[in-house]
């Protein structure tokens, strides 16, 4: 798995400026959660960390479905984290962190009886290294972890759009997001017991300028200056979306996600 080149200040830049937005605009993420829930067992659980809480949706979900003690929503921009803050639900269990998913900041020994991630995971610069970690220094024995992760063929359309025009190889955040084979191994390797499942959304917009605008507003195009600027006119834009018919028919892009419950 390559190593991104996507900055945790440039991810976190751009979710921040998205925090507002992200909720409006986040129809992809929405069904993401809709089926990631649906892999949580229900019961009571003491501490449940959640990496990448957002602005809330997925702890929402979860707060109708289990019972906890303590719910820890770590995310890496405090925008995020303050719009998650306005949810309102059990404000006495929740505890907002602000810190990399990836450097927890907890104590030595704190260990969660759940561990949740929706749609957050494949920005982590060493993936299944990080999930080893989460699982053995923050996961008690008996423990399980849910997450959803979006793999590399996410917007593989949007790529070959932008590889056709620039006549090289532009790298979008998904060119490092990990890809089945990669993660379905590491995760055979770190747990005993793994559920895996893979699905691809595909969602027709009008324009391509849609599809561009709701990357901008949940904050998943952050900038980076080996990964430049392609669509900066309305002509250009405009190129880009017949070329995108041309080579597709329209403009409807796929969403490669993930899914997988382990226990431990």
């Amino acid at each position: 798995m390559k190593r991104s080149i996507y900055s945790k200040s440039a991810i976190s830049s751009s979710f921040s400026k998205a925090a507002s937005s992200y909720e409006s605009f986040s129809h992809i993420q929405k069904l993401s959660n809709e089926r990631l829930i649906k892999f949580v067992p229900q019961g009571f659980y003491k501490h449940v960390v959640e990496i990448g809480v957002g602005t809330g949706e997925f702890m929402r979900l979860l707060n109708q479905k289990i019972k906890f003690n303590s719910y820890f929503g770590v995310d890496i921009s405090l925008d995020m984290l303050l719009e998650a803050e306005n949810s309102g639900i059990l404000k006495e269990k929740i505890h907002f962190i602000c810190c990399d998913g990836e450097n927890l900041a907890f104590e030595k020994g704190f260990k969660a009886d759940l561990i949740v991630s929706s749609s957050s995971m494949h920005w982590f610069h060493n993936l299944i290294d990080s999930i080893c970690y989460l699982k053995n220094n923050h996961l008690k024995k008996g423990g399980a972890m849910v997450c959803s992760i979006f793999g590399k063929n996410t917007l593989k359309e949007l790529q070959e759009v932008i590889r056709q025009l620039k006549g090289e190889q532009i790298l979008l955040p998904t060119f490092f997001f990990p890809n089945e084979e990669v993660l379905k191994n590491g995760l055979s390797e770190i747990f005993k017991n793994v559920k895996f499942e893979k699905i691809t959304i595909n969602k027709r917009y009008p324009h391509l300028i849609d599809l561009l605008l709701s990357l901008k507003k949940t904050g998943v195009a952050p900038r980076t200056p080996k990964a430049p600027v392609v669509f900066q006119t309305k002509k250009g834009i405009n190129k880009a979306d017949k070329l995108y018919r041309d080579l597709f028919g329209d403009v409807t892009a796929s969403f490669e996600i993930f899914f997988f419950y382990a226990c431990v």
